[in-house]
């Protein structure tokens, strides 16, 4: 259409573009804790875990889980005689808090957000469309939204801090995931105070998706030396990350979000499709050698040609895949494209609707 613009007295015809509909939006969400866990709290979760992993009724569930219920209520009720479990080790409250502390980290997530969006920019020459960041302080303590819900023996909440904090943005009004995900586009990524290193993401049938990482806020302090943990970083999270092999840095903080997104994407693990071969130099499989300071926000890898942090092309001889059969070698399909057959992952990518043409 054509409007009219007047501009210091002078009106002139401007050609206006107007989209049938509006672009499939990736919308990130900043959320922290506004309180400590208390008694009522680790009674609810002691008591809850207890009866996974010990009640007969629960016996439906797999043994490797109920296992992993009361390994995890081991490590609790050990980690919260200390105070440290689902707070932060160092003793200082989540940035939820305070909404000046939570308004100091958002910003610190705002500048992590766009650079994931440069991260794909970079690797496909599209554009995706990143919605304002939503920033949130939660209403309970971090061990709150991690309680599984039980409501019947048959019915278990199997992801309880994405689900609860779902429900409290959809109840407050905040933007938060279609309670029927089939008929929406959008993205929808938590980063989560009190996450505890957790991370996981899906993608659902009409490309929209939901990705969750937790406890990356506490990394972001220092982008001028990415690869180096801030002073005091590690003890601002809490005591059940699992440490052994988790630094707290920029690069590793971009590599998990860009890695989590490129999940509800459609991208899957590539040492899971025939393509082990060139694990190091991609993120969805290496995202711990995601590098701000590096060309395309990733380490340089010798001898993959284009193939450094996004898959551009499937090479075999680069790939070694071990089957011919299946996987890349033959083309992939996603929740959202299940009968395509990609042979790389910038295939997947450029297919999906999030990504537009640069104008």
């Amino acid at each position: 259409m054509v409007r009219p613009l007047t501009v210091s007295g002078v009106t002139a015809n401007v050609a206006v573009t107007v989209l049938a509909t509006p672009p499939p939006t990736v919308q990130f969400t900043y959320v922290s804790p506004s309180r400590r866990s208390n008694a009522a709290d680790q009674a609810r979760y002691q008591a809850i875990l207890d009866s996974l992993a010990n009640d007969a009724r629960f016996s439906w569930i797999p043994a490797v889980d109920r296992q992993a219920y009361a390994s995890e209520l081991a490590l609790y009720q050990t980690g919260m005689r200390t105070q440290a479990y689902f707070e932060p080790q160092d003793g200082t409250p989540y940035p939820g808090n305070s909404q000046s502390a939570i308004d100091e980290r958002a910003s610190q997530v705002r500048e992590l957000v766009a650079r994931v969006g440069e991260f794909y920019s970079y690797h496909t020459q599209r554009s995706i469309y990143l919605a304002p960041l939503q920033v949130v302080r939660l209403e309970q303590s971090a061990l709150h939204y991690w309680t599984p819900m039980i409501w019947s023996p048959t019915n278990v909440d199997r992801n309880p801090i994405v689900n609860s904090i779902t429900t409290e943005l959809r109840r407050r009004g905040y933007k938060s995931p279609n309670p029927n995900p089939t008929r929406s586009d959008t993205i929808h990524v938590y980063i989560m105070d009190g996450g505890g290193g957790w991370a996981g993401a899906w993608m659902w049938e009409n490309f929209g998706g939901q990705a969750a990482i937790g406890d990356v806020s506490a990394c972001l302090s220092r982008p001028d030396i990415p690869g180096v943990e801030p002073a005091g970083a590690r003890a601002r999270w809490p005591g059940h990350i699992q440490t052994s092999w988790v630094t707290c840095t920029y690069n590793l903080a971009l590599g998990t979000v860009v890695h989590e997104l490129g999940h509800s994407f459609g991208l899957p693990h590539p040492v899971d499709f025939q393509c082990a071969g060139l694990g190091e130099a991609l993120v969805m499989q290496s995202h711990w050698n995601a590098d701000i300071q590096s060309p395309g926000f990733f380490k340089p890898i010798a001898g993959v040609g284009t193939n450094i942090g996004i898959m551009k092309q499937w090479d075999a001889g680069l790939c070694k895949p071990t089957d011919l059969t299946k996987g890349y070698p033959v083309g992939i399909g996603t929740p959202s494209r299940p009968n395509a057959r990609y042979r790389s992952e910038l295939e997947i990518l450029l297919d999906n609707p999030h990504f537009r043409r640069n104008p």
